[in-house]
């Protein structure tokens, strides 16, 4: 008889089969079983009109996630993400399809379904006036998938959208995306038309956090980067390595970038209106260097060296405006806010009991920002067996979120989404630019009394007692070991603006953690944390817990006590955003 021949691919079948063995065999005919079980059950909902049903849509959803929860490794775990999207837009719910969309591109961003997901995610956040979000998610596709059949809609989409929003600058970034694109002439060639109608002028809502995140681009577009620097080591003496600026709606944030701490002052001038800060015993650049801002606060940034030891930085601005100036170090900077003098500041003290401002004009609540506290080379607190503090707030935000965008209401988004290191004021102002409604940053407590326990929420003021002191210095310790500036930070503490609304929302936080987690309930608090100065919103800072007790601590690491926390935030905010339509629903 003669011998049989295997084929070389064969082989390599028959020695996968032997390693993997027989589980990894059934394992893969559960998957594909249960995948076709629920694309059975998606089908009959769309064949059969008396199938289709909201139960039955609830079916399909539960099957499909059955497969992406069981076997996520699997061919099928990414069409069943998909295919829960497309469920969830079946059954009428499309915020919940957008999210599914969104998870399914952040799980599975190789997929060849990616970027479907995105850019449906994408029209379904621009249906539900999310256009911030839509945005991010055609911008992903025209970064991170450029050979995929959605690429060219997402990018026609873009070029339609900076026309409708008369946004010069996104089109100016979106030209410079597609510069490689070899079809996308007629595409540049609009994009140039629209920063040529609108005169190069750049829209306040712009984010250009969000522009650094997508491009990669640590400096930005509005920005001044140090020229020459090595001129500027040279020199021997403190100086400026750079100048960044965030435009909000309602404030615009100037951050002076410096190699180390330096004395100075600042003033304002008349005829022209300017502001002037001087840095003593600094050098700027071996040339004056600018930064056009344009976005009606602010019109210009200049830097120079006014004489030979004293670099100027000279801000112009636009119409009646007013400044605060602070100091923060590690790294050392400058930060100079400007807002317009008429913002509503609720000067007068309102008892909880009644109603507020915000509840007599229907006030809703749309967008929230979520802060994970700390993050890349600033740990946080650390507690038994090296757990760290950054870790944890960023598990709870992401949880958080996930219920938010699953409410169906909310458009939450995150001031960081990994484990990077954010300054403290660029928290808030990435809040303003995305014209957030509601901050809430995420903490956790420390005590060298491993005993203490409990939860605890604050709002921005001066301190009442040592112990409300010393939690804050701990949670400013990252950028605030130095200040310079005393009275320009206490401006920004004293500001009364969004104050009542900010103590109400932590009383809703602090008695739902409170109610959830157990524990010392230690009530809400107020302190001068530098995270929360200069928010255009109500903010607040949740402390869910101390990490250095023992008990408090080892749940930490349990995936459920996570969720728990971040349910218990959840519903904090849902019973303030709910409490806000009290009055106009009567």
């Amino acid at each position: 008889m003669p011998s049989m021949r295997i084929l070389p691919w064969l082989r390599i079948v028959v020695a996968a089969v032997l390693l993997l063995g027989p589980d990894a065999a059934a394992a893969r005919d559960a998957a594909e079983r249960s995948y076709a079980m629920a694309r059975d059950r998606y089908h009959r909902n769309i064949d059969h009109p008396r199938e289709n049903t909201a139960r039955n849509w609830d079916r399909a959803i539960a099957l499909f996630q059955d497969v992406a929860t069981r076997h996520p490794r699997s061919r099928w775990a990414p069409d069943a993400l998909y295919s829960i999207g497309l469920s969830y837009e079946k059954k009428g719910d499309q915020s919940s399809a957008a999210s599914a969309f969104e998870a399914m591109a952040r799980e599975y961003p190789k997929s060849r379904l990616a970027d479907d997901a995105l850019l449906l995610a994408a029209l379904k956040r621009i249906q539900l006036s999310a256009p911030a979000r839509g945005e991010k998610n055609l911008l992903q596709v025209v970064r991170d998938h450029p050979e995929g059949d959605m690429y060219e809609n997402a990018r026609d989409r873009l070029v339609e959208l900076y026309r409708e929003w008369k946004d010069a600058a996104g089109a100016r970034r979106l030209r410079k995306l597609i510069e490689s694109d070899s079809g996308g002439g007629a595409a540049r060639r609009n994009l140039a038309l629209i920063v040529e109608e609108l005169g190069g002028t750049r829209p306040a809502e712009t984010s250009l956090l969000l522009e650094q995140r997508l491009w990669g681009d640590p400096d930005g577009e509005l920005s001044i980067v140090g020229r020459g620097e090595d001129w500027l080591r040279s020199q021997g003496r403190p100086y400026v390595k750079g100048i960044r600026t965030w435009s909000a709606p309602r404030s615009t944030r100037v951050v002076i970038e410096l190699s180390s701490s330096v004395p100075f002052k600042h003033n304002r001038l008349d005829n022209p209106d300017r502001i002037y800060v001087d840095l003593f015993d600094a050098v700027a650049y071996e040339q004056a260097a600018e930064l056009e801002v344009d976005d009606g606060l602010l019109r210009l940034v200049r830097a120079s060296q006014f004489d030979s030891t004293t670099a100027r930085i000279v801000i112009d601005p636009v119409g009646e405006t007013e400044y605060s100036v602070f100091e923060l170090a590690d790294p050392s900077r400058i930060v100079l806010d400007l807002r317009r003098p008429g913002e509503p500041e609720l000067r007068y003290a309102m008892p909880v009991g009644t109603a507020s401002l915000a509840q007599e004009l229907g006030l809703r609540v749309a967008q929230i920002a979520i802060d994970p506290g700390h993050g890349g080379r600033d740990p946080g607190a650390i507690g038994a067996k090296g757990l760290r503090e950054k870790d944890v707030t960023l598990q709870v935000a992401i949880e958080l979120e996930r219920l938010l965008e699953a409410e169906g209401t909310f458009d939450a988004f995150l001031t960081r989404s990994d484990d990077r290191f954010v300054p403290l004021e660029e928290r808030t102002a990435i809040a303003n630019q995305r014209s957030a409604d509601l901050f809430l940053s995420i903490h956790f407590n420390a005590h060298k009394d491993k005993r203490r326990n409990g939860y605890e929420t604050y709002y921005l003021a001066m301190a009442q007692d040592d112990e409300a002191r010393a939690v804050a210095a701990m949670e400013n310790a990252a950028s605030m070991k130095s200040l310079h500036d005393l009275p320009g930070l206490l401006d920004g503490i004293l500001r009364t603006s969004h104050r009542n609304e900010s103590r109400r929302l932590a009383s809703e936080v602090q008695m739902s953690m409170a109610g959830e987690m157990g524990g010392a309930n230690r009530g809400v608090k107020r302190a001068g944390f530098v995270v929360l100065v200069g928010a255009d919103m109500p903010a607040i800072l949740a402390e869910c817990g101390f990490i250095t007790n023992p008990r408090e601590g080892s749940k930490l690491r349990d995936a459920e006590t996570v969720r728990r926390i971040a349910r218990s935030l959840y519903e904090g905010v849902l019973a303030y955003a709910r409490g806000l339509t009290i009055l106009s629903e009567h």
